[in-house]
């Protein structure tokens, strides 16, 4: 199997109420790059956006009576957990696990969004 020059071999699809909302919180919190944005007939609900965080990408659409709301846990790899977890915080998360050292060399933390998906962030603890 191999991957497409512009999509990963797997992408999470979030289907969720406000797709909106979780756009502008993933570009506060990650940074987030929107490289499309399509609107339903309405001009208002989003039937397909596709957003990068780092390397990844990560698919999100408003829900309908179609596709019902399915929310995800997305574990993500990034620098700073510290940073990026009191930022989420300030956006309006929920703290599931404030950051901490596992036993296992990553430093890691967890949050919930106002959209019901979960967010585990970790970095590889740095050797001293």
């Amino acid at each position: 199997m191999s991957e497409t020059p512009y999509y990963p071999a797997i992408t999470p699809y979030l289907i969720i109420e406000n797709a909106a909302g979780l756009l502008d919180f993933l570009q506060e919190v990650f940074g987030a790059e929107a490289r499309s944005v399509q609107h339903r007939e309405d001009g208002r609900t989003i039937m397909h956006a596709e957003v990068t965080i780092g390397e990844g990408l990560v698919m999100i659409a408003d829900s309908t009576e179609e596709f019902p709301e399915s929310p995800a846990v997305l574990y993500v790899y990034l620098d700073e957990v510290d940073k990026y977890y009191k930022t989420a915080l300030k956006a309006g998360a929920k703290s599931l696990e404030e950051p901490n050292n596992q036993e296992y060399g990553h430093r890691r933390a967890a949050f919930a969004d106002k959209h019901k998906n979960h967010w585990w962030i970790a970095s590889p603890i740095q050797a001293k």
